[in-house]
């Protein structure tokens, strides 16, 4: 907890928030004022209703074989009808607005994807495989709503408070005695949501790693890399963070800010090369190429769009047919790496690196092992 480089993680993280409680890093002096049964009736109240979850199952497998297994371990999950304020004894498809999400069947190269709901399976009467509790042993008067019927959670989102802090601010902290520090920059704000510009904001960060790179590391010899990292996130309202971060020696620091500064205004005026635009797409096509092949990527598109049909169901807002209909979020990615633009990516740089909201943060050695 104490060397230089975790209280330089805490001294970022207890700014970017504005030392919100629910953002602070965790500590031992925080730990020790956790009360473990509070923690632990709150965990409980999280998962203790199964009945509502849902299962996103990938790999080499056909629905209709995992449907037996679906009936035997999740089909027997108990439904509390109750709870649901306003609702109960309803089904989702008698609430209004609330209808259940049909079952995902997309896999990579034959390979199927299947969404289990803990109520789902056809032939509600039929056995299952093995021995144990099944769906033949719950009462018949009871089976087929536990079966067929999908419970899911009423509400809205819950909104702490927690933003991205957007006034501008510069932080040092002098600590330790090794002969290095690191920089990093974070820029913040709001943004228009849309699948389309998080997929286009993923390939800006491809890029900026690029050039931010061949400027600071391969140019001036000044860092053994870059990281660029964006942050944009929907709920509970559309914000984002950009982070701008490499290590260098405490000599070199201000040369290299003020070079990494002149680089993005520079990038407002003037689009980036052909070539550069060029590297961005291949390198989104190889990615996409290598995880259509791959079930943690299937698993990871599928729950992400799993989520934000629940935002949309939960905010009220109603997808055009236009794009329900696009396809997967690996069609999405694909079409924005085809229609990307030097124009586009310069667009971007003006709008989201705004240097009245820049927050900047510097660890440097104590000054006495200053050389």
């Amino acid at each position: 907890e104490n060397s230089p480089e975790e209280r330089y993680r805490r001294m970022i993280q207890e700014t970017l928030k504005s030392g919100h409680p629910r953002s602070l890093p965790l500590t031992a002096e925080r730990l020790s004022q956790v009360d473990p049964k509070k923690a632990y009736a709150f965990y409980r109240s999280l998962v203790s209703r199964p009945d509502t979850f849902t299962f996103v199952f990938v790999g080499s497998v056909k629905p209709e074989e995992l449907k037996p297994y679906l009936k035997r371990y999740l089909a027997v999950v108990p439904v509390r009808k109750k709870g649901i304020e306003g609702n109960e004894n309803k089904a989702p498809s008698q609430t209004p607005g609330h209808e259940p999400i049909p079952p995902l069947e997309r896999g990579a190269d034959g390979k199927s994807a299947g969404q289990g709901k803990p109520a789902g399976g056809e032939n509600a009467s039929g056995g299952s495989p093995g021995n144990g509790k099944t769906a033949a042993h719950v009462p018949s008067a009871e089976r087929e709503s536990i079966l067929w019927e999908v419970v899911e959670r009423a509400g809205s989102l819950i909104d702490r408070g927690v933003r991205f802090r957007t006034e501008s601010v510069q932080k040092v902290l002098k600590a330790g005695k090794e002969p290095r520090s690191f920089v990093t920059l974070y820029f913040t704000g709001g943004w228009d949501w849309s699948l389309d510009e998080m997929s286009y904001l993923n390939l800006l960060e491809d890029y900026l790693d690029i050039r931010l790179r061949e400027v600071l590391r391969e140019d001036r010899g000044g860092t053994y890399g870059v990281n660029v990292s964006i942050t944009p996130r929907r709920a509970p309202v559309p914000e984002y963070s950009i982070e701008v971060s490499f290590g260098t020696a405490p000599t070199r620091v201000e040369e290299l800010l003020g070079v990494l500064q002149e680089e993005l205004e520079k990038l407002k005026t003037t689009p980036p090369l052909d070539s550069d635009v060029a590297k961005v797409k291949e390198q989104r096509f190889r990615l996409l190429e290598r995880g259509r092949k791959e079930n943690g990527f299937w698993r990871y598109f599928l729950t992400q769009e799993l989520y934000y049909e629940a935002v949309d169901r939960v905010q009220g807002i109603q997808r055009s047919g236009e794009s329900r209909n696009r396809g997967t979020l690996f069609d999405l990615w694909e079409q924005t790496a085809r229609s990307l633009t030097p124009q586009m990516l310069q667009e971007r740089i003006k709008n989201y690196f705004v240097e009245n909201r820049m927050l900047r943060f510097i660890l440097e050695p104590e000054d006495r092992f200053l050389r």
